[in-house]
Formats: structure tokens, C-alpha cells, sequence
């Protein structure tokens, strides 16, 4: 692409909407066919993946670029700044963003490594939601890049090539659209609205969105900041905490509601969401 252009993104902490590189800076992944496994962590409501910038864990963001703070990028001898290449950027609560762009030679993943990773340069203490305290965010230009499993109950997570090394047995496929490396699922509210929320493993809690929105899902002009609900999601209901944000222009599904399952897939490969069918009401 034409190197000139601003970037404008939004994750979870700031939406994304698209980055298209040339071949060339194209993120690539060796080996082709890949099925490792690992341990993750959960901390202060962040799902850790055992994958290494300046000694820290990054945290799995499916609603986020790959991003570092200055403090992982300074003086790390396999990254380089990518020149004339800057972004511009509007946190979810308005604060506004720019700062450069960067490339990592490699990142691996268990036996997985990802060549040429983009890498975008946001400081930690940004505001925004659930920002503060994160050093780096293993994002959706690299989750994007294959199946993932997400075991819950044996806290493992599996990268996969392909969808015939995982196992589907007990799962429910859920409704879902992917676009730009967004997933969105469309959830029926016991209103009978409908809201369509992006999957956001990056914001801890449940369910989030703005008070306009929050009411007209709750039919309450005056509602508390916290409502228990049952939302239909393809024909199951399921269990979610609402809450709503003065601020936030989104609405999102987090880590927080898929934790009830024992073990979510999101395949990107076929652009599919699959959850344990134990969960649903």
C-alpha cells in the first residue's frame, strides 16, 4: 500500500477498522500446518499467552492490534520503526491517539513463529478501557491467522491450522460475522432488541455499551449501571452482566461472558464461532 496514508483504528481499548500491507510487510507464519498447545494465565481479568516482549506475557486481544509501549520497543535489536509511517487514533472514551509504527522480525508462540509482525507503539497508561498496566497485546492482525481454542477448564489454549485437528464434540456454533479481523455476534435482548456486539477478549467484563444503548436494551430510561440478563444468541439463551460507559461508543462481548463455557473456538479460517454446549439456558 501506499506508505504516505495515516492509519485510523479503534481497539477495545481502540476499534480497529482495517490495515492492508503490501506482501512484503505482510505478517507470515512457519510452519504451515500447526497444532500446539499451551498454558495461558488469567490476570486482572486479562487472558496471558506464553509469548515473550521484555520478559512480559502478552495479553490476547481479538479486538486490537498487535501494540507495545515504548518500554518493549526501545532498544530490542529485532525491531525496527517502519519510516513515514505514522498512525492517528481515537481511543473508545475519545482520547486521541498518533505514534509510529514498528516491525518485529519474530514472535513465537510455542513451536509457531510469526515473521515480520506490525507492531504499533501505544503507551500503556492511554486511556481507555482496561489499558492501564498493559505493556504489550498479541492482536487480531496475528490471532487472526488461524483457529483458536480456548480451554477454560484446563486453561490451554491451541492454535491450529486447520479444523480438522480440533475436536467439535459438545460445541454449539454461534451466529457470527467476521470483517477486518472483527467478530461480531448479534445478541436478542428480553426486550426483543437486537444489538450486535464485536467479541472483545481484551475488555474483562461481560457485556458493555453506552447508556443510550444500555437503556433502549433494558427499556429503562433511568437505568442502574449493572443489569443480570439472559440474552438469546442463535437459539440458546446465555447468562450476561450488562453494564454501560458514559463514554464508550462500542458495544462489546468480553472475556467475562465467555468464561462461563468450559471451552470456546474462534476460527477464523472459516469464519466460525464455536462455544461448549453445557453453557446455554
Amino acid at each position: 500500500m501506499v506508505f504516505n496514508i495515516l492509519f485510523a483504528f479503534f481497539i477495545s481499548i481502540i476499534a480497529l477498522t482495517a490495515c492492508v500491507m503490501d506482501k512484503e510487510r505482510r505478517e507470515t507464519i512457519e510452519p504451515k500446518e500447526i497444532k500446539p498447545a499451551m498454558a495461558f494465565e488469567i490476570r486482572d481479568g486479562k487472558l496471558f499467552i506464553p509469548t515473550y516482549w521484555g520478559r512480559k506475557l502478552l495479553a490476547f486481544d481479538t479486538h486490537a492490534p498487535t501494540w507495545a509501549d515504548s518500554s518493549i520497543l526501545n532498544n530490542n535489536n529485532s525491531v525496527s520503526r517502519i519510516n513515514n509511517l505514522p498512525f492517528r487514533t481515537t481511543t473508545i472514551d475519545g482520547t486521541k491517539l498518533t505514534g509510529s509504527i514498528y516491525r518485529c522480525d519474530s514472535i513465537r508462540l510455542g513451536s509457531v513463529r510469526f515473521d515480520k509482525v506490525i507492531i504499533y507503539n501505544i503507551p500503556s497508561d492511554s486511556n481507555g478501557l482496561n489499558t492501564r498496566g498493559l505493556k504489550a497485546v498479541f492482536g487480531d492482525n496475528l490471532i487472526s491467522m488461524g483457529i483458536w481454542k480456548i480451554d477454560f477448564n484446563n486453561s490451554l489454549i491451541t492454535f491450529a491450522s486447520s479444523m480438522d485437528s480440533i475436536d467439535l464434540q459438545n460445541s454449539t456454533k454461534l451466529p457470527a460475522e467476521f470483517s477486518d479481523n472483527i467478530i461480531s455476534i448479534d445478541a436478542v435482548f428480553r426486550n426483543g432488541n437486537h444489538k450486535k456486539l464485536a467479541v472483545d477478549f481484551g475488555y474483562s467484563g461481560s457485556l458493555i455499551l453506552s447508556r443510550t444503548q444500555f437503556a433502549e436494551m433494558i427499556s429503562s430510561e433511568k437505568p442502574d449501571s449493572v443489569s443480570n440478563q439472559r440474552i438469546n444468541i442463535g437459539n440458546r439463551k446465555y447468562a450476561a452482566i450488562l453494564h454501560f460507559s458514559e463514554t464508550i461508543k462500542e458495544s462489546l462481548l468480553g472475556l467475562g461472558f465467555f468464561r462461563q463455557f468450559e471451552f470456546v473456538i474462534l476460527d477464523y479460517r472459516n469464519k466460525s464461532v464455536y462455544v461448549s454446549s453445557e453453557a446455554g439456558i
